[in-house]
Parts: C-alpha cells; sequence; structure tokens
C-alpha cells in the first residue's frame, strides 16, 4: 500500500490545500494529513481545523485520507508512518524555491522519502485568507464551504 503525508499549518485550509488533496488522493493508497504547528503563523486550535478538513473530504467524497496533528520534523512524523512521500503544494516560484530547500534537508535526514510536489491552481495563500478573515471580508471564493461557514 503506497502512503503519502500531505503536512501544513492550514491556517485555515483553502481550496488550493483541497486541489492538493484530490490529486495525491487519486496517486496513493492512503493520504496522510498532518496539521503541523508553525511558531511563526497564527496558530488556531488544531482540533477545529481537523474536524472542518475532514467534513470537507466526506463532502468532496474523498475517503482515503486520515488527518494527524504533529509537532516534531516533518520527516520525523513521515517516518513514524512509514510514508513512502511527501506531498506539498507549489503556487509559484518563490514556494518552489523554499520547498526545494525544505526536501534538500529531509533527503539528508531520510533519502527514502522523496517530496513529490503539486503545483496548486488556486493562487492565494492561507496567510492572505488569515487577512480577508482578520478584516471581516468574505472568504467563499478561496476555501472549502465548511470552512468559510466556519469563518463567517
Amino acid at each position: 500500500m503506497s502512503t503519502a503525508f500531505y503536512p501544513g499549518s492550514f491556517d485555515p485550509f483553502t481550496n488550493g490545500h483541497l486541489y492538493v488533496v484530490e490529486i495525491a488522493s487519486k496517486l496513493f493508497d492512503k493520504v496522510y494529513i498532518g496539521i503541523g504547528r508553525n511558531p511563526r503563523k497564527s496558530q488556531f486550535h488544531a482540533a477545529p481545523m481537523a474536524k472542518l478538513i475532514k467534513e470537507t473530504l466526506d463532502k468532496e467524497g474523498i475517503s482515503n485520507c486520515e488527518i494527524v496533528n504533529y509537532d516534531n520534523l516533518t520527516i520525523e512524523k513521515a517516518e513514524e508512518l512509514n510514508c513512502d512521500c511527501i506531498i506539498r503544494g507549489i503556487r509559484d516560484k518563490n514556494d518552489y524555491e523554499y520547498e526545494r530547500e525544505l526536501d534538500s534537508t529531509n533527503r539528508y535526514l531520510n533519502r527514502s522519502i522523496p517530496t513529490l510536489f503539486i503545483p496548486a491552481i488556486h493562487n492565494i495563500s492561507s496567510t492572505m485568507v488569515r487577512g480577508l478573515i482578520e478584516n471581516k471580508f468574505s472568504i467563499k471564493r478561496f476555501v472549502p464551504e465548511p470552512i468559510a461557514e466556519y469563518y463567517e
């Protein structure tokens, strides 16, 4: 059985994240969506987002994903879950450069778990979505329905 680990802060989970999950769920038998703690970003409580992501996946008919929380290194969690691959979404060249550096570090720590980059079709970042939320703008165009309902 092939398994992948899709890590992120998902603060919040966007349509771009959903697109990456849709692709990964077709490529792998099982996809772990890892909600990680990122001290450089604002942090919500992971439990509500995990519930909203699960609700989104159920609504989209994606059944081969499991949501996990983690606070260690991504490569350590991927090892712990016996994953074959790490999945990363790429919006632009800046994402690519950053993710390539992470991949290089991860490959130094464990050469057997490569990173698969999936180009996202939606270019808005979670940071931008948080800015819209903070300024009381609608986020319906940028996030799945359960997430939009939670914030509005």
